[in-house]
């Protein structure tokens, strides 16, 4: 199993590849959430909407409160720049939140929906697949896959919004000012860079680390299950296994500990150099336009707008760009469920109607074995079965 692994994890998947698997994958999830809950497409839309407006009302309102602040000073003005500033951004805010919890309902639904096809498909694929220890992996990894590890697809979906939401942000943030400060947009750029490379590491740690704790997991969770089923109790004493199951269940908690506890220190020490750049870019950013309102080229409402612009902008491109790679490393994890789903189903032995007479069935020195398995439990059996 570490072997498998270790292969896995060297193997490189090209661009072209990477894009394909994560388009095939979501349109297969697209397709199941069309197929059971149409309306969750409809609220993620409007919840998209909401999104793109709110941060720009949370950015120009407060400029305009303060260019009035510091300029005329007409207290009508004033009240209602605050009262469309805090109206619009809480009304924005409730209707995403709105949004969100209709949308984990629908992915509550979908989840179980998706489970229930899994267990079907348990029970109708061809059985030269039940009793093979890879599939019965691949089923492992399909559950944790489509569950845990990618969410479900309304969890997807949210990521697909995110990408869209973010983009749209990114386009009406760099046109407010991208020719008056275009070194800000390389600042920007700069610790983007880095922060995703950051990001993609992260992400392919974290892939690695599922395709090993996917083995580990179903070991597990058989002798845990075990262990804290009573039904078992007497056999644990009759035949003396006590000592051996829990040392089954330490030696395989530790080996989760570790691979978490290796995965937390990598992702620490990646994430401190990308806070590093975050703070170079917030420093930089603020002593270009602090200067700026210095020789007052703009106003302190300008300053604060631009300010807020460069924060909005910057979490934008990076939740963008995060939120691609996260489309493709939960299609990774989905895909163990389309995977398994699309295993054969029973195979048809034949179509000859047998005829109602007496009939001989023998069979001369057969020999089975269960597929990967080294031991026979048939070998060399001779039977003949009269009717």
């Amino acid at each position: 199993m570490a072997e498998t692994n270790a292969n896995n994890d060297k193997k490189k998947i090209g661009i072209k590849a990477k894009i394909n698997l994560t388009i095939s994958t979501y349109r297969f999830f697209f397709k199941k959430i069309w197929q059971f809950k149409k309306r969750a497409f409809l609220v993620q839309i409007i919840a998209i909407i909401a999104e793109i407006i709110n941060p720009f009302v949370i950015v120009v309102f407060p400029k305009l409160v303060i260019d009035e602040l510091l300029g005329q000073q007409k207290l009508d003005k004033i009240i209602l720049y605050v009262i469309l500033t805090i109206g619009i951004s809480q009304g924005l805010s409730q209707i995403i939140s709105l949004a969100n919890i209709k949308l984990e309902k629908y992915s509550d639904f979908l989840n179980r929906k998706l489970e229930n096809l899994l267990s079907k498909k348990s029970m109708t694929m061809d059985f030269q697949y039940t009793e093979n220890p890879e599939v019965l992996f691949q089923m492992e990894k399909a559950k944790e896959g489509i569950s845990w590890y990618s969410g479900g697809p309304i969890r997807m979906m949210q990521i697909v919004s995110r990408v869209i939401s973010n983009a749209i942000t990114v386009i009406g943030s760099t046109t407010l000012f991208i020719l008056d400060f275009p070194l800000l947009i390389v600042i920007i750029l700069i610790t983007i860079i880095v922060s995703s490379i950051v990001n993609a590491k992260i992400n392919s740690n974290e892939v690695k680390n599922h395709a090993r704790l996917s083995g580990i997991n179903r070991s597990f969770g058989y002798y845990l299950y075990n262990i804290t089923d009573f039904n078992f109790a007497k056999d644990f004493r009759l035949y003396n296994s006590q000592k051996m199951i829990e040392d089954k269940v330490i030696d395989y908690t530790e080996k989760t500990s570790d691979i978490w506890k290796r995965n937390s220190v990598l992702n620490s020490r990646l994430t401190y150099i990308s806070d590093i750049f975050g703070v170079f870019r917030d420093a930089l950013s603020y002593l270009i336009l602090g200067v700026e309102a210095l020789m007052k080229r703009i106003s302190i409402g300008d300053f604060t707008m631009y300010a807020g612009l460069v924060r909005t902008l910057s979490y934008s491109v990076f939740n963008c760009i995060f939120n691609i790679q996260e489309m493709y490393k939960r299609s990774l994890y989905a895909n163990e469920y389309v995977k398994f789903i699309n295993y054969s189903d029973i195979i048809e032995k034949g179509k000859l109607k047998v005829e109602d007479k007496s009939h001989t069935i023998e069979f001369r020195n057969v020999s089975f074995k269960y597929p990967s398995s080294n031991g026979y439990v048939l070998k060399n059996v001779s039977i003949k079965l009269k009717k």
